[in-house]
Formats: structure tokens, C-alpha cells, sequence
């Protein structure tokens, strides 16, 4: 229950970009994540820690094709 401070959701789908920050060269064709429980301290919302229980991660990953991966603009160096 949130007005406890803890949420719990499930069977989250994982959106094709995800793991792009990461910086490996491959996609995400599909995945989901079974469960995310949040528990939030809110007496101590400040004080105390936050817990992000992150449970069954399911990835179906492909290599990006290299080709098609835009490359940095370097016609303006000086």
C-alpha cells in the first residue's frame, strides 16, 4: 500500500531503448520485469533509506546493427 509507504508493481514491460544508456551495442527486442517493490520511509523520508527490490528481469537482447548507428559529427572540429 503506498499510504504505508511501500508499492509493489509487477509484470512491467522494458521499452526497446532501455538499455541504451548502457552502452553495449545491442537492442532490446522484448522483456519485461516481473516485480519492482518500493518501500519509502515517509517519517523519515530524509533520513532513513529508500529500498528498490527489483525482482525477475527478462531480456531478449539482439546485436545493433553497426551500420545503421549514427556517428558523431566531427566536420566541425577546428
Amino acid at each position: 500500500m503506498l499510504l504505508v509507504g511501500e508499492v509493489e508493481l509487477e509484470n512491467l514491460p522494458l521499452k526497446k531503448e532501455a538499455l541504451r544508456q548502457v552502452g553495449l551495442p545491442i537492442q532490446v527486442t522484448a522483456g519485461f520485469i516481473g516485480k519492482v517493490k518500493l518501500q519509502i520511509p515517509f517519517r523519515q523520508i530524509r533520513s532513513a533509506p529508500w529500498v528498490i527490490i527489483i525482482e525477475k528481469v527478462y531480456i531478449v537482447a539482439a546485436p545493433v546493427n553497426l551500420n545503421e548507428v549514427s556517428k558523431p559529427d566531427i566536420s566541425n572540429t577546428n
